[in-house]
């Protein structure tokens, strides 16, 4: 009589089929093996375990495959999850509009996609947006990943006007031919223009 020997290994192959992310929250695990007839057995993080060779999974981590054939040997491999959500860092700057500047340009950085809203129903999917409307500008930056970041500017209207003061000194006579005109203003900086007869 002859006694056999049956110890070859089954055949494991184990995969992930995408990446989790802000927008995709579940991926599928490619289990397979060669080997007719074998069994499949998962597990991984938070005590998972299955016995679908393609299970959906939804936590990243390292995931390891046991196949076993039917002689009762087995064969492992292993994959991993990878979870990115890696925010686009949304910044956002504003500026002041005047009499003199009636518009101006809202600064945006951040990775991704830009989405702008605003004072009286105000959007833009411009990184840079020209606005003349003050008040607050929110910015929601959406990355590849799906993931987003937000950041506001504020845009502030300085309209107030300055102080002015007219005089003169003296008055014009047949022996005083010329007097001063006095202007002044407690406004820093500003400008002065006359005009007269």
């Amino acid at each position: 009589a002859s006694v056999g020997l049956d110890i070859a290994t089954p055949s494991a192959g184990a995969g992930v089929d995408g990446t989790l992310t802000c927008t995709n929250s579940s991926v599928t695990l490619n289990g397979g093996s060669l080997t007719i007839g074998a069994s499949f057995a998962w597990s991984g993080p938070n005590g998972f375990s299955t016995t679908v060779p393609q299970p959906t999974v939804s936590v990243p981590g390292v995931y390891t495959l046991t196949v076993t054939g039917p002689n009762g040997c087995t064969n492992s491999a292993s994959t991993e999850v990878i979870m990115d959500s890696t925010a686009p860092g949304a910044q956002a700057t504003g500026g002041t509009l005047t009499c003199a500047v009636t518009s101006i340009q809202l600064q945006g950085t951040g990775n991704g996609s830009f989405a702008w809203t605003g004072p009286n129903g105000f959007s833009s999917t411009l990184q840079n947006p020209t606005v003349s409307e003050a008040g607050i500008y929110n910015l929601v930056v959406t990355g590849a990943n799906g993931c987003t970041s937000q950041a506001s500017a504020t845009v502030v209207l300085d309209n107030a006007t300055p102080s002015v003061g007219a005089g003169v000194d003296g008055t014009l006579t047949c022996a005083n031919s010329s007097v001063t005109l006095l202007g002044g203003s407690l406004t820093i900086g500003a400008s002065f223009a006359w005009s007269g007869p």
